[in-house]
């Protein structure tokens, strides 16, 4: 299994973890309201984006001790860790991508996997720093196989809001074709800001199948305390519209772009 492949298929977590700011917020003083969920999912959504840079970079086939491959990035390779270096990249129409990551790419028994190290990553004014760990699992007897996340990273956004992400993900994938891949993510993790620690988790399979951009079944839970809201992604219908419950039941329907 190539890293580029683990990257491919991770990348596409981005998908699930980005909505608009057109979130009204009806429960005024609740600490579920709009702007936590908000927080919650742009954090998941920037550390993704930071997959799918490492997924550009290799597979453009960096390779060798020490090879420079763009104006704004060096990349240095040594046996199976490679660190790269950014200096004010744009990286598919990104604000700019500064700091560096380290990729080590690991072989135990049957376990294949990859930890990834984010140092001062900077895109536009949000910071990212901390761990991943990629692990493939095997291929199940639907045909599907598995790449388990393990998370502790730590976000300041842009607002200067620090948020700290801990826990796992597994993303499902069956690799029939590129324009035919179903993914599905489920999982369970905290997100802590402001002094707040709250659970994420992934109630029914985050899911879609390519070629469409949007998550288009599932949902998500998000709880703190004795509060919950949800997000709905939908029955399988492929469109950008998803619904969110607040704590007091309040249901809008909103977009997962802007």
């Amino acid at each position: 299994m190539k890293i580029s492949k683990i990257l491919f298929v991770t990348m596409l977590t981005a998908l699930a973890f980005s909505c608009s700011s057109d979130l009204d917020n009806p429960e005024a003083g609740s600490e579920l309201d709009s702007v936590t969920v908000k927080t919650i999912v742009n954090t998941s959504e920037l550390s993704a984006f930071a997959d799918t840079i490492l997924t550009d970079i290799f597979q453009s086939g960096v390779s060798g001790k020490s090879a420079k491959t763009n104006d704004c990035y060096t990349s240095e390779t040594d046996g199976l860790v490679t660190t790269i270096t950014f200096t004010d990249c744009v990286v598919e129409n990104s604000e700019l991508v500064n700091g560096t990551i380290s990729a080590t790419y690991f072989v135990d028994g049957n376990t294949i996997g990859l930890r990834i190290t984010y140092t001062n990553l900077t895109v536009g004014e949000n910071q990212i720093t901390g761990t991943r760990e990629m692990v493939l699992g095997e291929e199940n007897d639907m045909g599907q196989t598995s790449i388990h996340i393990d998370s502790d990273i730590t976000v300041v956004l842009e607002d200067d809001t620090i948020v700290v992400e801990e826990g796992s993900k597994v993303i499902w994938y069956t690799a029939s074709s590129s324009q035919e891949q179903t993914i599905a993510i489920d999982g369970a993790w905290t997100v802590t800001t402001n002094g707040k620690t709250y659970n994420v988790a992934i109630e029914r399979s985050l899911e879609t199948t390519l070629p469409c951009e949007y998550i288009s079944a599932g949902l998500m839970i998000i709880s703190e305390d004795d509060a919950s809201a949800s997000v709905d992604f939908g029955d399988g219908t492929c469109d950008d519209l998803a619904m969110f419950t607040y704590p007091n039941g309040t249901t809008v329907e909103f977009n997962l772009r802007d």
